[in-house]
Order: structure tokens, then sequence, then C-alpha cells
């Protein structure tokens, strides 16, 4: 009897020994593949590194491009400004030697008889878009006291009425290019759902 439980278990002993080969076998696979994946993943993790760094790379560069971009936009509107403050000295310089070439009685008033000149001459300066009818206007509006500063002050502020009714009329046709776009933009995307 002690023999036959020692063979028993001595056929016991053999299962478990050969499970257990079993399971170590199973686990070297199981560590082959996982030892393959992970060197995957390394091989993987090194290449995304380096695409990090060209990324990275490209970003500074890119970044600095924009940056630059954006600065040359600043410097360009302060250049357009200071070139629109210089544009609107000519104008007024001009204005002024017109002012005072059509008063030819040299008396710094401008006559009944002066007048047409001065309109004609005002009309003839570049850069100062008024109507003959707004300038003849302005000028019978000041009545027979027409001195030359008073002249040049009234047709001033005209031009400033004028460059505002302009800018209004610019944006009221802003606004109306950008609903046409956001019109365009809802049609578009409409067309693509269906």
């Amino acid at each position: 009897m002690v023999q036959r439980f020692e063979l028993n278990r001595t056929g016991t002993f053999r299962e478990v020994h050969n499970r257990l080969r079993q399971d170590v076998n199973n686990l070297a696979e199981q560590n082959e593949e996982l030892t393959t994946e992970v060197q995957d993943l390394e091989s993987k993790t090194q290449r995304l590194g380096g695409v990090e760094t060209e990324l990275q790379k490209h970003l500074k560069r890119t970044k600095h491009t924009v940056n630059s971009f954006v600065n040359l936009v600043n410097e360009s509107e302060e250049i357009e400004k200071e070139m629109e403050r210089i544009q609107q000295g000519d104008v007024l310089r001009h204005l002024f030697e017109a002012i005072i070439e059509s008063d030819k009685s040299e008396d710094f008033e401008i006559e009944e008889n002066e007048i047409n000149r001065l309109v004609f001459k005002l009309k003839a300066v570049e850069g100062l878009n008024l109507s003959a009818d707004a300038i003849k206007k302005c000028l019978q509006e000041m009545g027979d006291d027409r001195n030359v500063q008073d002249i040049f002050l009234a047709v001033k502020k005209l031009m400033n009425v004028e460059k505002l009714r302009i800018e209004h009329d610019q944006t009221e046709k802003d606004e109306e290019e950008q609903k046409r776009l956001k019109n365009m933009k809802i049609e578009v995307s409409t067309r693509s759902v269906v």
C-alpha cells in the first residue's frame, strides 16, 4: 500500500511536473511575444522622438515666421498711417495754396468774384474729393465774411465730414461682404452635407 501510494504520488508529481513544464513553456512564449512587442514599442518611441524633435523645430520656425509676419503687418500698418498723415498734410498744403492763389485782391478775403476760381482750384487739388456743389454751398453759408483762415477751416471740416461718410460707406460694404461670404459658407456646408 505504501508502494502504491508512492507510485500514485509519483505519477501525480510527474503530472504536476509536466504541467509546470507546460506553464514554463507557455510563459517563455509569452515572454518572447512581450519582448518582441517591447522592442517594437522602443523603435516606435525612438521614431516618435525624432518626429517630435522635428515637429518642435518646425513649430519654432513657424512661430518665428508667424511672429515675423505679424511684425511686418504691424510695421506696414504704421507706415500706411504715416503715409496717410503725410498725404493729408500735402492735401492741406495744396488746399491752403489754392485758397491763397484764389485771393487775387490779396486781402485774405475771398470775394464773390473769386469763388468760382477757388472752386476750380479746389477741384484740382489731388486727394480733395469734394464736389463743386458742396464747396460752393460751404462758401455761401459763410456769407460775405469769407476770410482765408475761415475758408481753410470750413473746407477742412467739410473734408472730415466727407472722410467719415466714405468710411461709413466702406464699413457698410464690408459688412455686406461678410454677410455674403457667411451665406456662401452656409450654402457650401449644406451642399457637402447633402
